[in-house]
């Protein structure tokens, strides 16, 4: 059974505590949804998520610089993009891939492949 009260989250080993990536907040905008379809991966030892606003349907990429994340659209626009967001970072540089949807392409599903 999972103690969900008190989570153990650890980083190299040592116990943390759970952190705020993106707070869902957009200027001009109510709250949005994100973190959907999310993949963690390691750029030269620190962690990086590729995740979806499930708002808007963009992807975002956020990084760990010192003790808080900064967010980067990678991803934005009235395509749909960000479903099932793979990564890898396995022959050197990192590379992501997503489904998007683009309703002015034949066909509209799209198979995104994109080192950012």
């Amino acid at each position: 059974m999972i103690d969900r009260a008190r989570p153990r989250w650890t980083w190299n080993g040592a116990p943390g505590t759970p952190e705020v990536v993106d707070d869902g907040r957009r200027t001009g905008d109510r709250p949005h949804n994100v973190g959907a379809a999310a993949a963690l991966y390691l750029v030269n030892g620190a962690p990086v998520i590729a995740y979806q606003d499930g708002l808007d349907a963009d992807v975002y990429v956020a990084t760990r610089s010192g003790t808080g994340w900064s967010t980067t659209g990678i991803a934005t626009g009235p395509v749909l993009d960000g479903f099932s967001i793979g990564a890898t970072t396995g022959h050197g540089s990192p590379v992501l891939a997503w489904g998007a949807l683009d309703p002015a392409r034949d066909p509209i599903g799209q198979l995104v492949i994109e080192s950012p």
